[in-house]
């Protein structure tokens, strides 16, 4: 009973579970990928001000990462509300 493949249970899925895994699957690759990008922006700030006392290490670091943030998830809010409204129209046609 253990060996069942993942197209056995894939099959006994329903349309909906499998597209949640899938979604599910791809949410964890996007937050890996954003965390490796918000970490290289963090080094090549830090790598700007190495030469400046820490204090001003401190705010301009903390500045870029908060504009980094502000700016990726509002980018990705933005992507989220086009397709709400493109879901919207396509039922709004039928």
């Amino acid at each position: 009973m253990l060996d069942r493949t993942k197209e056995d249970i894939a099959g006994q899925l329903s349309e909906a579970q499998v597209i949640v895994q899938t979604e599910a699957v791809k949410i964890k690759a996007a937050i890996r990928a954003d965390f490796i990008l918000s970490i290289e922006i963090i080094v090549i700030t830090l790598e700007t001000v190495i030469d400046q006392i820490l204090p001003i290490q401190i705010m301009v670091v903390s500045f870029i990462a908060l504009l980094a943030t502000v700016g990726v998830y509002g980018f990705v809010a933005l992507l989220v509300r086009l397709d709400d409204v493109g879901s919207y129209l396509i039922k709004r046609s039928v």
